[in-house]
């Protein structure tokens, strides 16, 4: 390759970045307005058809992106501030459970609102923090548990020891 040829591509690169960094951060906005939406799909826009000038396959995601992304963010009370690449990979790790706890499920909506209600519910901090608090007392339990069967052997040990 030229050095011209080179500086294309790193330019074309960096051009490409920043747009998706734009894309993002309208993305992370909480409570978006539609002029957070549309600048967004305008990012998410220019973006593709970048991507599809340099010849660079359009994947899953840049589909997602593409088709989807900026729709959820209108269909999601609050916006999509929360979602990451931590995010989305951690979902495709555990989607395959949730596909087959639902499979029986006809109605991909319904099904679609449950996983988000289990997931929000298992991800909000005052139910970690009670979940964490049963584990503790049921910890607790099993040591007093433990304690009152030690007390038990030991009084049996006793008065075996006191019939000899």
């Amino acid at each position: 390759m030229t050095d011209e040829a080179i500086n294309e591509l790193c330019n074309n690169m960096a051009t490409l970045l920043i747009l998706w960094d734009g894309a993002l951060a309208c993305l992370h906005a909480r409570k978006p307005t539609e002029e957070d939406y549309l600048l967004a799909q305008k990012f998410v826009d220019q973006a593709m058809k970048l991507t599809r000038e340099l010849g660079y396959s359009v994947t899953p995601k840049y589909h997602g992106a593409e088709a989807h992304i900026v729709q959820q963010m209108r269909d999601t009370m609050g916006g999509l501030y929360e979602f990451d690449e931590s995010w989305m990979e951690q979902y495709h790790q555990t989607g395959y459970t949730f596909d087959m706890n639902l499979r029986s499920q006809s109605n991909e909506m319904r099904k679609a609102k449950v996983i988000a209600a289990n997931n929000r519910r298992v991800g909000h901090h005052h139910t970690q923090a009670a979940r964490a608090s049963c584990i503790v007392n049921i910890l607790k339990g099993r040591g007093r548990l433990q304690q009152k069967r030690q007390l038990k052997r030991r009084h049996i040990r006793r008065r075996f020891c006191q019939m000899l």
